[in-house]
């Protein structure tokens, strides 16, 4: 079952590692004085994960910030979240946290089609 979990966490990590997808270059820039302040301020860094983070029940949410499904099982390593339809474990390293709790880096429509993807056994 370990090497399982570990197949499964390579194969998301490998999803959940692409990068989202940059904005429009050709999107208007707003405000000149608003976009100088934005970059001026620091970005805040996501909190470091710990295991006691890894609570059954909690909920985790995605890298555009809408909810992905809630932590279903926790262990030494890990966790398995489930969207209710689909489900995959993850190392801690995956996880990253903010003001509003737990945060992964794919969208759920990533997260289902990494699940897909692996249980299909590609």
């Amino acid at each position: 079952m370990k090497v399982f979990h570990v197949l499964i966490a390579a194969a998301a990590g490998a999803v959940l590692a692409t990068p989202a997808a940059a904005q429009d270059a050709a999107q208007p820039a707003q405000d000149s004085a608003a976009a100088q302040a934005a970059e001026a301020a620091p970005a805040a860094a996501p909190a470091q994960v710990t295991l006691a983070d890894l609570v059954e029940g909690a909920a985790v949410r995605g890298s555009d910030g809408n909810p992905v499904g809630t932590i279903e099982f926790a262990d030494g390593e890990g966790a398995t979240v489930t969207t209710g339809s689909a489900k995959l474990y993850l190392r801690l390293n995956n996880f990253s946290k903010d003001e509003q709790g737990l945060v992964i880096g794919a969208t759920r429509a990533q997260f289902e089609a990494a699940a897909a993807q692996i249980a299909a056994g590609s």
